[in-house]
């Protein structure tokens, strides 16, 4: 699908977006996460990973927007998709006005996002000292029975974080 990648390369650049297309498919999530993207547009179908995979990957280590443009239109591909962490689902083909909207929609969600420090399966948002673990805020995770939790940060070494949690315990 070569074609099909340059002319959507070739839609984002005349939408003003900066477009990378990655062709080694070895190591795809790596690569991706090393791109330090603002919105990954990603296939089902690709070759030594499937995209589903990738989406995973992705999720698990990022909080990077993912949209799935695929040519698989099965309702259980598209809900395994979003189950996975995918943020939009379109199929394949697509007219363009509705992909650079969608786009749009998805880098509208994620503004603001910047003050969110990343760690894997961790993270934690800077305005309002929310972590979340594995999409899960901490409370949900593991101050369940606890009647107060503060949380302290230490950012010891830039972009390095140090959490120590303090509870009181009403169970005992």
């Amino acid at each position: 699908e070569t074609y099909i990648r340059e002319e959507m390369i070739q839609m984002l650049i005349d939408a003003e977006y900066d477009a990378y297309a990655i062709t080694d498919f070895v190591n795809v999530s790596e690569q991706i996460l090393d791109k330090d993207a603002d919105l990954i547009m990603l296939d089902i179908n690709l070759p030594n990973a499937s995209g589903f995979e990738i989406c995973r990957d992705i999720k698990h280590k990022s909080s990077v927007p993912v949209l799935v443009l695929t040519s698989r239109d099965e309702m259980s591909d598209e809900l395994k998709a979003l189950n996975l962490g995918a943020d939009e689902y379109l199929t394949k083909p697509c007219r363009k006005e509705r992909i650079l909207a969608r786009i749009a929609n998805v880098l509208k969600r994620y503004e603001g996002r910047n003050n969110m420090l990343e760690g894997e399966g961790i993270l934690l948002d800077r305005n309002t000292y929310t972590l979340y673990i594995e999409s899960k805020t901490a409370p949900e995770v593991f101050l369940r029975g606890f009647a107060h939790a503060r949380l302290f940060l230490f950012p010891v070494v830039p972009d390095v974080l140090h959490v120590v949690i303090l509870f009181h315990d009403v169970q005992q």
